[in-house]
């Protein structure tokens, strides 16, 4: 019992404590009171009398100042909990995202930190499935802005999706950069433990736009995947993740049966212009699929090897019309065989080369 008491006692003088705290000079008590009868200026002053105090009793009226029926005064709540580092505001903030784009409740869960990752990536995921890009873009600044492994991995994948859109590629690639080799190892960390193709796609292609050489082992690990779409972005990656031992792994892709696996590895030998692909490339020159060829002749021009001036001369006989993706500016053009080849040849700028493009008027 008189224990009891004495707890009842301490309890009493802990919240009288509380109470006569004061904040420039004014007791919270009296900033209870300023909050509830004040002006706009003056309940605002209040909150971040609240936020200064840092008492159990102000992130209470802070958490319930976000539902005020005035507009400022919830974003200035949320401004305040985040700068108190409030675990509790979280998921009140997470879900006022969907009414407020403002830079208060997002630099709210940037002070948070970790604590909001969670709820930051279910958000992040639902914006995929409802196909809301501008929020996950927002989401994503948030993420990166924290700096958190786990946050920062479904970001990186978030972005892969965007990477091919026109609206979207830009600002995708920008936060890209942004995270640069943070996103390397959670992407690898994921792309080693994930069965799902689609998801082992986007990662390759994600890691093959950072560059990094930490990459290749992860992206060479799944060179023989069952699933053509993988093996197209892992020949992507070989091209984009620069090493002289990626030669030998793009030759053999270049036996593929699926002939976008063939292009893309086709294209990477191109990028990295080791001479030592020549001759499976002037093979490819003769594949019986027409843009095999008119990319190998773009591949042969990257290189530069005189090899090819008289392969690529045959080449110029091929004036079919074909529909194809420009390596150099991913857009889609008619162009042929014959445009790839002339190209080449005046890339490897050999006078035998040069003759016949001048004969031809080309």
């Amino acid at each position: 019992m008189k224990r009891f008491a004495f707890l009842t006692v301490l309890w009493i003088v802990m919240v009288g404590s509380a109470f006569t705290q004061t904040h420039q000079g004014i007791r919270f008590a009296d900033w209870i009171t300023i909050y509830e009868k004040g002006s706009l200026e003056e309940k605002m002053a209040a909150l971040e009398a609240f936020g200064a105090l840092q008492i159990p009793e102000s992130e209470q009226l802070l958490l319930e100042a976000l539902n005020h029926e005035n507009r400022e005064v919830r974003l200035t709540a949320a401004w305040v909990l985040g700068s108190i580092q409030s675990a509790n505001a979280v998921e009140p903030l997470i879900w006022m995202m969907t009414q407020e784009n403002d830079a208060r409740i997002d630099g709210a869960l940037v002070n948070i930190g970790e604590e909001a990752v969670h709820w930051l990536t279910v958000r992040l995921r639902l914006a995929t499935i409802l196909d809301s890009v501008d929020f996950g873009l927002r989401v994503c600044r948030i993420l990166v802005d924290i700096e958190s492994e786990q946050g920062i991995a479904e970001v990186a994948s978030f972005l892969s999706l965007l990477i091919n859109s026109e609206d979207y590629r830009n600002s995708a690639m920008g936060l890209l950069r942004t995270i640069g080799e943070k996103a390397v190892r959670p992407l690898v960390a994921k792309l080693q433990t994930t069965t799902d193709p689609m998801v082992q796609s986007d990662i390759i292609n994600t890691l093959a736009h950072i560059g990094d050489p930490q990459a290749l082992e992860a992206v060479k690990g799944l060179i023989r995947s069952p699933y053509a779409e993988v093996r197209i972005s892992v020949a992507y990656a070989l091209g984009k993740i620069r090493s002289p031992n990626n030669t030998d792994h793009l030759i053999a892709l270049l036996q593929d049966l699926d002939d976008d696996v063939k292009i893309n590895a086709i294209l990477s030998l191109g990028m990295l212009k080791d001479s030592r692909a020549v001759i499976y490339l002037l093979t490819s020159l003769n594949d019986s699929n027409p843009i095999v060829k008119a990319f190998s002749a773009y591949a042969l021009g990257e290189i530069k090897d005189v090899r090819a001036v008289y392969p690529l001369i045959t080449a110029l006989n091929e004036t079919a019309v074909l529909k194809m993706r420009n390596p150099k500016t991913g857009q889609w053009e008619e162009a042929s065989v014959r445009t790839f080849a002339a190209e080449a040849l005046r890339k490897i700028q050999d006078p035998r080369g040069l003759e016949e493009l001048e004969k031809r008027g080309l």
